[in-house]
């Protein structure tokens, strides 16, 4: 994947999405944690390992400093509310990884955050938004058609898992 400079702030209102920085860590981990123990829990209810692999001092272990370069964090009211991970491919972003702290789920946090996240993109001439959803995360496959995704024919397993994910994209230019 190649590396592409986005705009450090690119706000409206007082919601606004910014690129991550150092002291930010800690929230994205958190942010990270959270949100995928409590969706995925369900799914992993069989595989303690594999949902204790995500808690906060596992992902604290792995994280890498570089990895903040792929990293915006969604501010609302001054707290960090949801953070959304990228890669670039020519005029093609791919969503590695989009989520909100479970406490504001009520808010429509990842609607809000990729909106701004797309407003960005199509500023910088990107072409194309592809993102993948675990087949059975209902919730999420409606927040992706209702921001206009389409599905594609493209499956592939999470990690080593047996759980099916499903790539979407969207056509931003």
């Amino acid at each position: 994947m190649k590396k592409c400079v986005f705009f450090n702030i690119y706000s409206y209102n007082i919601n606004m999405i910014k690129k991550a920085r150092k002291e930010d860590i800690e929230r994205i981990i958190e942010i990270s944690s959270f949100a995928r123990r409590k969706r995925w829990k369900q799914y992993f209810a069989k595989d303690k390992a594999r949902y204790l692999s995500y808690g906060f001092l596992q992902l604290y272990d792995k994280f890498k400093i570089e990895q903040l370069a792929h990293y915006y964090v969604y501010i609302e009211d001054g707290i960090i509310k949801g953070i959304l991970r990228y890669a670039i491919e020519d005029k093609k972003v791919f969503i590695e990884e989009l989520a909100a702290d479970p406490l504001f789920a009520d808010e429509d946090i990842l609607k809000k955050m990729y909106r701004l996240f797309e407003a960005v993109a199509i500023k910088h001439d990107m072409e194309m938004i592809y993102l993948w959803a675990l087949i059975k995360d209902q919730m999420m496959i409606e927040l992706i058609l209702e921001l206009g995704f389409i599905p594609e024919n493209n499956k592939r397993y999470l990690d080593d898992t047996m759980l099916l994910e499903q790539q979407y994209y969207k056509k931003i230019s």
